[in-house]
């Protein structure tokens, strides 16, 4: 049971969670839940009261809803920490025509695609408009206002001075009464003045315009100035943007800083040095163009067969034929990425790459494409250049070799194959391997020697020593081995002939006769023994008969047990008492007769063969059943306690429960808990088995992974 399923089915007071825990399912925890640590649910977490997180709470990912209905509250008791960004742009508002928010506080830039104002609106700083201002009723102005370009539609009344740093775009009659000054004016359509124009230094009188000090600029703002009639440049004309000539124009001397435009021909018959030159149409040069500076074809430039920006933008392609990119025998850069639809050849002896990785789809890396033979692909291979000396692995022609400088280190656990057929790892030997020319081996700890006969010369003993004499091994010696007059401990079954008188060491005991004894009249003597007892003193006599015995035996002078059929009758009829139905009462008195013998009834119960169930029923009270095998006790059986004296095993390993789902034991009391669910099968959640070891130390609680051997400690918190 994880701590989880614990909680889940305790109450009444809170309860903490400090360490790992891992549920699976529904849990209903009837009291609060104090978390020391990460809470992580991979499902739904449904809460039907009120959630209350003290710490930083953190969404990932997903939709956040908050609320399924408009009569729900969200109440912000703390401080927004970030950006508020719709999800979408120009789709959802805030607030609404019926519901609207009460102020709103902006320290920095509000960017509004339209501001719609219902009532007045109160601006403490200056008010900068990027765009169009366009106001329906009245704006009053106390102070002074810097305005860049103002529109206005109607009548303007200005009490004061007004003052205008930029342009005015006055599209109706502009009526000035007084004296004006104005720095700037662009007038769109007619301006009709009765008299003078003095305008700073600049003054229009009739048909002439004219400064009373410096240059004279007509700026048309980024538009164009166009002259519907002759223009005559008395002095020298320079132009510092576009100049746009329709018709015919002689120019003795044209210089252009920027860009020019000819919507028609232009005939240059001398050097022209154009620091900037726009094409609009095609241009046909017939003899060299240079071009210092830079060559802006908006509509493509189409050289030769070369195309630039033709096909598509950006593109580089010839109209017929290949694109041959040469420097002269310098170097082609491209700054950034270059990507080759078809294929690339290098028709160079050496090719550099500088970069830090290479990716290749292909699966086959090939060199030395096109060697007519071996001979040809001799050397081909990967060399590492290394200011230690290069590293290779290169081809061999010479015995159809791959050959490499360097050691080639496996990873633990690879080997080296022949044919798929391991051959070589780093502890053994492949079994196919059945023939080699080894000149020295390590220790050989176990084997079957199947090769030719070890000679004595390859043997650390190549002889044996009996009794002193030495023999090689498979040599012979006629010489009898054994001189047996320094022989002991010969077995006297292995001699052959008799032994006379005279060759015998001392006398020969009675154990060593076949008979050693004699006997006269029932009295047995050894030989050399003797007895003083008169020779018919009873106490040695047999076959004496009963019927002439006096007087009685007493029990000590018995000697074994009185026959069953010598005993007088008890009254007790011969039969057999008990059966399974019925347990005998057997009655004995104190000389061990059997007085009496009756059955009584087993309660309830039938016994039958062992393989029947046993109800024992006690009808008093305190009572105990005990269960006895081989002598011992194995169990005991009171009224609220089962006490077993050994171990409690299912007759199967895995299939059996220790309750069940709807009848579990109220507590369980255990030293260490060995889980294991390798017989059951693997778990519902990634379909594993495993097997775990609980153990109490103390001062902690340490789990045990038994498959991999890793130990962990189970983080609680005192309460």
């Amino acid at each position: 049971m994880s701590r989880a399923r614990e909680l889940a089915k305790a109450g009444g007071v809170q309860q903490r969670i400090a360490g790992f825990s891992s549920h699976v399912g529904m849990s209903t925890f009837l009291a609060a839940v104090h978390m020391e640590n990460n809470l992580t649910v991979d499902g739904n977490a449904n809460v039907g009261g009120n959630l209350t997180v003290t710490g930083t709470t953190t969404f990932n990912g997903g939709t956040l809803t908050l609320g399924d209905a408009n009569t729900d509250n969200i109440v912000f008791g703390g401080e927004v920490d970030s950006n508020i960004i719709p999800d979408d742009d120009n789709s959802f508002d805030l607030g609404s025509s019926s519901k609207e928010w009460k102020d709103l506080y902006i320290d920095g830039t509000a960017h509004v695609d339209t501001l719609d104002v219902d009532e007045n609106a109160g601006i403490i700083g200056n008010l900068t408009l990027t765009g169009n201002g366009d106001f329906n009723g009245d704006l009053d102005v106390d102070g002074t206002t810097n305005l860049d370009v103002v529109d206005i539609d109607g009548a303007v009344d200005m009490a004061s001075n007004l003052v205008i740093a930029g342009n005015i775009d006055a599209n109706g009659n502009l009526d000035v009464d007084g004296t004006t000054d104005l720095d700037a004016t662009n007038v769109v359509g007619t301006l009709t003045v009765t008299g003078d124009i003095a305008a700073d230094n600049v003054t229009i009188n009739g048909n002439t315009v004219s400064t009373s000090s410096g240059n004279l600029t007509i700026d048309s703002s980024g538009g164009t100035v166009a002259v519907a009639d002759n223009i005559t440049v008395s002095g020298n004309g320079s132009v510092t943007g576009t100049f746009d000539v329709d018709g015919a124009t002689t120019l003795d001397g044209l210089t252009v800083a920027e860009g020019a435009s000819f919507s028609s021909t232009l005939d240059v018959d001398g050097a022209t040095t154009l620091d900037g030159l726009t094409v609009a149409e095609a241009a046909t040069f017939d003899v060299g163009v240079t071009i210092t500076g830079a060559l802006d074809a908006n509509g493509g430039a189409s050289i030769d067969n070369v195309q630039i920006g033709v096909t598509n933008d950006n593109e580089i392609d010839t109209s017929s034929g290949n694109l041959v990119i040469d420097s002269a025998g310098g170097t082609t850069t491209v700054d950034d990425n270059l990507t080759v639809s078809g294929n690339l050849t290098v028709n160079g002896t050496t090719t550099t790459i500088n970069s830090t990785t290479v990716a290749i789809d292909d699966k086959n890396f090939q060199v030395a494409t096109g060697a007519a033979d071996d001979a040809a692909a001799d050397g081909a291979g990967l060399t590492v250049d290394s200011g230690d000396g290069d590293k290779t692995f290169n081809f061999e022609a010479t015995g159809d070799n791959w050959g490499a400088s360097e050691n080639l280190n496996l990873a633990s656990g690879k080997a080296y194959k022949i044919n798929n057929a391991s051959i070589l790892n780093a502890t053994t030997l492949g079994s196919s391997v059945v023939a080699s020319s080894l000149t020295s081996v390590g220790t050989i700890a176990t084997g079957v020697w199947n090769g030719t006969a070890i000679t004595n010369a390859n043997l650390a003993n190549s002889s044996v020593s009996y009794g002193g004499i030495s023999l090689s091994l498979g040599g012979t010696d006629a010489t009898p081995a054994f001189d047996l007059s320094d022989a002991t401990n010969y077995p006297t079954s292995s001699l052959s002939g008799t032994i006379t008188n005279t060759q015998l060491a001392g006398s020969i005991a009675n154990g060593k006769l076949a008979n050693s004894t004699v006997s006269y009249g029932g009295i047995s003597l050894s030989l050399g023994g003797s007895d003083a007892t008169p020779a018919f003193d009873l106490q040695d006599a047999t076959g004496y008969p009963t019927s002439s015995l006096t007087g009685t035996i007493t029990n000590a002078q018995l000697a074994g047990s009185i026959e069953g059929t010598k005993l007088e009758n008890s009254g007790v009829t011969a039969a057999a008492y008990g059966s399974s139905s019925a347990i005998p009462i057997i009655t004995v008195d104190a000389q061990g007769l059997v007085t009496s013998a009756t059955t009584t009834a087993i309660d309830s119960t039938t016994i039958s063969q062992l393989n029947t169930s046993v109800a024992c029923t006690d009808s008093g009270s305190n009572g105990l059943v005990t269960v006895t095998a081989d002598g011992s006790t194995v169990a005991v059986f009171d009224q609220a306690l089962i006490t077993v004296t050994g171990n409690i095993l299912p007759e199967a390993n895995g299939t059996r429960d220790l309750g069940a789902s709807g009848t579990r034991w109220a507590n369980v009391y255990s030293s260490d808990l060995d889980l294991s669910n390798q017989a059951k099968g693997g778990n519902s959640v990634d379909g594993t088995w495993g097997s775990y070891l609980v153990e109490e130390g103390e001062d902690h609680l340490f789990l045990t992974n038994r498959r991999n051997g890793k130990k962990y400690r189970f983080m609680v918190e005192e309460v």
